[in-house]
């Protein structure tokens, strides 16, 4: 029902009764688009071309449903049965506190999608009056931060760095595309480590252009991974 009404290309008004008002005296400059009066465009339920400008406040307000009415036969003494112009919507919200026997009326007076984007509803509300009622919303918030994170995370250990599995998986679609023997397997020479401990990982199969590539591709992703920082940094700082 929030997403349909909010949305509704159609006749939103002409499913809701109005409201019984004296008459719709005021000029129609309220009724322009460009409209930046306290006062808000209303028409006639019996004519829709009658027009007016009206404080809607103590109006769409009042609690008492006797001023509300369907056709100008449910208004006594001369009153107008109106409803807010299309032109200029207004949207009527009734907020039942758990805490409050009364309700509170909030008036929006703009483009109705604007509410539907920046309003969330939901079924969800604590049991205990001590529990504040923003405390699933900050659930909410909390798990789509936490699924981001832990996007985040996967999509970088994918990234061919030393220490991450991006770099396990390059190594084994290298084996994949030119065989196990042509490529740097995980094997050490426990003699040449004795001699020299710079010398690390050997080839076995003594392809030395696919050994460059299982070297090249972490130093290359390294340097743009660092060139991006800069670049934000930059950026930031401007």
């Amino acid at each position: 029902m929030w997403t349909s009404y909010l949305n509704e290309s159609g006749d939103r008004w002409g499913k809701d009764m109005g409201w019984c008002v004296e008459a719709l005296t005021h000029p129609e400059s309220c009724c322009v688009k460009e409209n930046s009066s306290v006062l808000s465009c209303f028409r006639s339920i019996e004519d829709p071309s009658h027009r007016g400008c009206i404080d809607p406040i103590p109006i769409l307000t009042l609690s008492d449903n006797d001023s509300r009415c369907s056709s100008i036969s449910n208004c006594v003494g001369g009153s107008v049965c109106v409803l807010p112009d299309k032109a200029q919507p207004l949207l009527r919200l009734t907020v039942q506190r758990p805490s409050s026997p009364t309700q509170d009326v909030v008036l929006w007076s703009g483009p109705l999608r604007e509410v539907w984007e920046q309003v969330d509803v939901g079924i969800l509300m604590p049991r205990l009056n001590i529990l504040p009622l923003w405390l699933p919303a900050l659930a909410q918030i909390f798990w789509e931060y936490l699924m981001m994170a832990t996007l985040s995370l996967y999509i970088f250990n994918l990234l061919p760095l030393p220490l991450l599995d991006g770099l396990q998986f390059l190594i084994i679609l290298v084996q994949l595309a030119w065989g196990q023997d042509d490529v740097v397997t995980n094997e050490y020479d426990l003699e040449a480590l004795e001699v020299s401990r710079d010398r690390r990982i050997i080839s076995t199969g003594g392809n030395q252009s696919r050994f460059q590539l299982a070297n090249i591709v972490p130093k290359m992703t390294i340097l743009l991974f660092a060139y991006c920082l800069v670049l934000e940094t930059i950026n930031t700082i401007l």
